[in-house]
């Protein structure tokens, strides 16, 4: 019959195309803002590399993680005041101390499972290699400079096998229509990271010389070697600062090892580089690709 309306479709398919009033919850997130809108049926994505867990017992390490919320501690008294550094918050949640391999992007449901293969299929034809550490601290600024990082950059020399692979990752990510990494790569190692915002950009870049000034590279902002910059600024000023005992830690040898690094075939140091610091360095052999909830990891072909 013309003109009649058709009857509503059953109330469990219409729950199915719901709009409702979707409210994100920050706290269910390290009090993180969301920086990409929910969309029901949409999984954050992002490909990454952890350290090791075993690498974590060496005192190199040790003493370069004490540093980071150090450094990061003196990044808020000096760029957001007080208040700020009271609200201190280092911890790298449930990845820990990572390198970023892709921007985080939205992935349909359906693709998932040929994404994940796709990365195994890609990756595990990639070399695992070595990558050694400067020993100086950078601080590095999400996208909208609400989240501010403090993290190592590779050594020169191991600097090229990571922009090879995140070359490799974005071949992945595009094949999919999604957003490849930042045009110009700046791989780096984020240890720890406090709230900031668009604000502190302008005090850090005074506080540092013209070659430490943030390298604004298709918005990822960051201020190479920054630590050394702030330590000794506050030794000439302040010699009970933060940063005064940052200089300090810098300026101590190599901490003394333990029993349990000596009896870790995994810890006996390769040659190392001109500017490295010989302990901070770990074996590359696979990469986490986590889609929602759900971390699959994926080796890399061993090197001959």
């Amino acid at each position: 019959m013309a003109g009649k309306r058709p009857p509503d479709p059953p109330k469990p398919l219409q729950e199915l195309f719901k709009d409702d009033d979707w409210q994100d919850d920050p706290g269910q997130h390290g009090n993180r803002k969301r920086q990409k809108p929910h969309v029901e049926g949409n999984f954050a994505t992002t490909l990454f590399v952890t350290v090791p867990a075993r690498v974590w017992r060496r005192p190199a390490w040790q003493k370069v993680l004490g540093r980071s919320k150090r450094l990061l501690e003196d990044v808020q008294k000096r760029a957001g005041g007080e208040a700020a550094a009271a609200a201190a918050s280092f911890d790298m949640g449930k990845d820990g101390p990572h390198i970023s391999l892709s921007k985080t992007v939205m992935l349909r449901f359906h693709f998932i499972q040929g994404f994940v293969e796709s990365c195994k299929a890609a990756l595990g034809k990639c070399d695992s290699f070595t990558s050694h550490f400067d020993g100086e601290l950078s601080v590095f600024a999400n996208e909208p400079a609400d989240r501010y990082f403090a993290a190592l950059v590779p050594s020169a020399a191991g600097h090229k096998q990571w922009v090879e692979l995140i070359g490799r990752v974005d071949q992945l990510v595009t094949s999919y229509g999604l957003e490849p990494f930042y045009k110009e790569k700046q791989p780096h190692l984020s240890l720890a990271w406090c709230f900031g915002s668009q604000e502190w950009v302008a005090p850090l870049t005074t506080l540092t010389n013209e070659s430490s000034r943030p390298q604004d590279t298709a918005s990822i902002r960051f201020w190479p070697s920054i630590e050394s910059h702030l330590a000794s600024q506050s030794s000439d000023t302040d010699n009970e600062s933060v940063g005064a005992s940052i200089a300090a830690e810098m300026a101590k040898g190599p901490a003394a090892g333990t029993d349990e690094d000596e009896d870790d075939e995994d810890d006996e140091s390769p040659v190392v580089g001109i500017g490295c610091d010989e302990g901070l360095w770990f074996d590359v052999t696979e990469v986490a690709v986590r889609v929602g909830e759900v971390v699959t990891v994926v080796p890399l072909k061993r090197a001959d």
